[in-house]
């Protein structure tokens, strides 16, 4: 090979770019190299005994306040377990609801009861009415399961037999169940009328609302009304123990109905505990009539209850309540009670290491 040649070949080799390879060394900075310095919070004695004073105070005091809050709030209960059958013949013989609601030839809404009561000071502000159930568990996990979300969804279809289970087809037509499940078919079915007793023994009807009882994000997410829920509903069965199918629910009211029955939705939500309240209705403040529009005015009222939900055979019982509520929302003591509990541990868990610290540092052991 000649020289030139040779030169020809360096000088190709030199033209060629040198690939650098890229270092995983990360940049050379304080965050990068871990070069921060670290966060040294001197925390003393003092601090730590008076964080324990501090939040104990601070709980104690918000117990305190929700406390009185739920104390001032006026509640008036009905208890009808064990009510007896209302009726204006004075020779016939009373029987008890309970144990007519539980013969299989027990007509819906035959049985009702009425409780007189007088209201001393006026309930001001906005008035809701609740039931109470006790000694039922609403989270029993098998209770609880026997759901078919589907449906609610507006998918009357697909729906499998273990969504739920005993409570999926009729016994005797063998025809799905709409909505089907343990929970749709324990649905609530007692109803309240309340009246005022007027200057000359005349009843005025308190004005309620069956709607604005459910919470939004619920009936805008979760119940949805298929296209012809009504005519889809012709072949399907309605719930064993119910009086009505789902699209009869609001005889007053058609947007009220199907899956988006407000009293539906709240029956459907789940409670923690066995004994629960839901709310059922709230007082129409806005109906003009001026009796009603701050609340509900001191005197005689009339509660007519109808009587259709078996409790005895469980051990239960069922209440209707009228309350109001406050800034801090309804009427609660177990809250404030909790808060003041905690605070108060707080508080001596605070003395109890205050105690250890100066006997310690009387003893020299503490620096």
């Amino acid at each position: 090979m000649s020289n030139c040649q040779t030169d020809q070949i360096g000088n190709e080799q030199e033209e060629k770019p040198i690939k650098k390879e890229k270092s995983k060394r990360p940049v050379d900075s304080d965050f990068k190299q871990q070069k921060l310095k670290p966060l040294n919070i001197p925390i003393s004695h003092k601090a730590i005994l008076s964080s324990f004073f501090v939040f104990g105070i601070i709980l104690i005091g918000a117990g305190v306040i929700l406390k009185i809050s739920s104390g001032r709030i006026k509640e008036i209960k009905l208890s009808y377990t064990n009510c007896f059958n209302y009726t204006e013949d004075q020779n016939a013989k009373p029987t008890k609801c309970a144990d007519l609601v539980t013969s299989r030839y027990y007509i819906p809404n035959s049985c009702r009861c009425q409780y007189f009561f007088t209201i001393e000071k006026p309930l001001k502000g906005k008035v809701f009415i609740y039931y109470k159930l006790t000694n039922f568990y609403h989270n029993h996990r098998a209770f609880k399961s026997s759901i078919a979300a589907n449906q609610f969804l507006g998918d009357l279809e697909n729906v499998s037999e273990g969504e739920c289970k005993n409570f999926h087809l009729h016994p005797v037509t063998n025809v799905t169940i709409v909505p089907c499940g343990a929970i749709a078919n324990s649905f609530f079915n007692d109803s309240m009328k309340l009246s005022y007793v007027g200057a000359n023994n005349d009843l005025i009807e308190v004005p309620m609302l069956k709607t604005g009882i459910a919470l939004n994000y619920e009936k805008e997410t979760k119940f949805f009304n298929p296209t012809g829920l009504k005519e889809a509903l012709r072949s399907y069965s309605k719930p064993l123990t119910w009086q009505r199918n789902l699209m009869e629910l609001d005889q007053q009211n058609e947007d009220n109905n199907g899956f988006q029955n407000e009293d539906f939705i709240v029956w459907m939500r789940g409670e923690a505990l066995k004994k629960f309240r839901k709310l059922y209705r709230k007082v129409d403040h806005g109906s003009g009539n001026f009796l009603f529009e701050n609340g509900l005015p001191n005197g005689t009222y009339v509660a007519e209850i109808s009587y259709n939900y078996p409790v005895v055979s469980f051990s239960g019982t069922k209440t209707f309540i009228i309350t109001t509520s406050s800034i801090l929302g309804g009427k609660n003591n177990s809250i404030g009670y909790m808060y003041i509990v905690v605070g108060s541990s707080v508080f001596i868990i605070g003395i109890y290491m205050l105690i250890t610290f100066l006997r310690n540092e009387g003893n020299g052991k503490i620096d």
